[in-house]
């Protein structure tokens, strides 16, 4: 059983029902009833907070206006940009908006440099040995 928050990402938009039925099993108060769900399926968020009480996060490639009001339209959490498309001035819409800024797939230091200059408030890795290694280090 999970004992801390997951991100849960949902790769097929028809997918939406069935994890938010698996969702509403889990026992209130569990670390893995706070996880949240992402994808690039609006859809599928959609239905996940029409019919849960768990936060999502809209995935895209880049942020924009759209994208930011697509996510405050889901009732989302947080935009989860590709740590490509991700910059100072996107991470400032986003953090304004209200948002959080959770990019993906940050493996390499010049991403991870990017990311931690944006404020990201979590960062999607391959590798999470390695970002924590780094983070603890830069951190302490």
């Amino acid at each position: 059983m999970t004992t801390v928050p997951v991100f849960i990402e949902v790769k097929v938009a028809d997918a939406g029902k069935a994890v938010a039925a698996l969702l509403r099993e889990l026992p209130a108060g569990s670390p893995a009833a706070a996880s949240t769900v992402i994808s690039f399926h609006a859809d599928a968020l959609a239905e996940i907070r029409r019919t849960t009480d768990a936060a999502v996060s809209y995935l895209v490639g880049q942020v924009d206006e759209q994208a930011i009001t697509a996510a405050q339209e889901l009732g989302a959490a947080g935009i989860g940009p590709s740590i490509a498309g991700l910059s100072l001035r996107a991470a400032e819409a986003v953090h304004e908006a209200g948002l959080a800024v959770n990019p993906w797939t940050v493996n390499t230091t010049a991403r991870l440099d990017v990311a931690l200059a944006c404020g990201s408030d979590t960062i999607t890795t391959d590798d999470p040995a390695w970002l924590q290694r780094e983070l603890d280090v830069r951190l302490g």
